[in-house]
Formats: structure tokens, sequence, C-alpha cells
């Protein structure tokens, strides 16, 4: 499963994706930056040589087990109610 939820502004995102190991199941997060204005092609080429230099386009990740996932999960509803 792979979801890309993108930012209100337009400036980036996050990829979150799941994947099997023999201690369990986690859940991958990736936070994509995106930059507006005169810097397009200079992102592009950055983003472009990440891939090609280390496999990976992402600014950051983080890898949470399943609980912790449910845990920011229950944090992320609780906080959408309180608006």
């Amino acid at each position: 499963m792979d979801k890309i939820f993108k930012c209100s502004c337009g400036c980036g995102g996050v990829e979150i994706s799941t994947w099997d190991e023999d201690d369990g199941t986690y859940i991958y997060i990736e936070f994509l930056k995106r930059c507006r204005g005169g810097r397009r092609f200079k992102q592009r080429f950055r983003m472009a040589w990440k891939l090609i230099r280390f496999g990976y386009y992402y600014d950051d990740d983080i890898i949470l087990t399943l609980e912790t996932a449910r845990e920011l999960g229950e944090e992320l509803l609780k906080l959408s109610k309180e608006k």
C-alpha cells in the first residue's frame, strides 16, 4: 500500500507505505519537499541526483511499528476532532 498526502499549500507531502519483515510489519513514512518559484529546475535536479546517487528522493523518513502507527493515528484523529 502506497499513499501520498499532499501539503495543503502545495510545498510537499508525505508518502506512506508498509512492508513485512520477519519480526513484524512496519509503516514507512517519507517526507517529500518541493519548492515553488524560480528554484524549480534546481530542486528537480537535486531530487534526480538524490535518486541516482542514493536510491531515494525524499528529504527525510521515519519507520514506525504498527503499535506506534496506531498511536499516531489516534492522536491525529483526536486533533482533528478538537477543531
